[in-house]
């Protein structure tokens, strides 16, 4: 999921260098120094509500990076409930991903 959805940002290796990252106006972060950047934890909620984006929204300035909860989620679903499990259990698996891929 992270190589078709991530990559092309922030790079196979998840380092910020993926193809489309010159083409932004911001600075891609190396996904795999998370843990380095935060004393040596992973802040696995913290990236959570990142990758999600439905809850947090600066006031002003425009998201670079897809607000996935919405994505994942399907409003036309008829368990709304089930819906929001999908999309909560999707943006789980690319936490664990990067909490996989962290470097010392």
């Amino acid at each position: 999921m992270y190589g078709r959805l991530c990559t092309s940002c922030h790079g196979v290796g998840g380092r910020g260098n993926g193809p489309m990252a010159p083409m932004l106006k911001v600075e891609v972060p190396d996904l795999t120094g998370i843990a380095q950047r935060h004393g040596g934890e992973f802040p696995a909620e913290q990236v959570r509500r990142t990758i999600d984006g439905r809850f947090e929204r600066p006031a002003h300035g425009l998201p670079y990076m897809p607000v996935w909860g919405w994505k994942f989620y399907d409003a036309e679903a008829s368990n709304d409930a089930e819906a929001r499990a999908l999309a909560d259990s999707l943006i789980d698996r690319l936490v664990v991903y990067l909490g996989s891929i962290q470097e010392d």
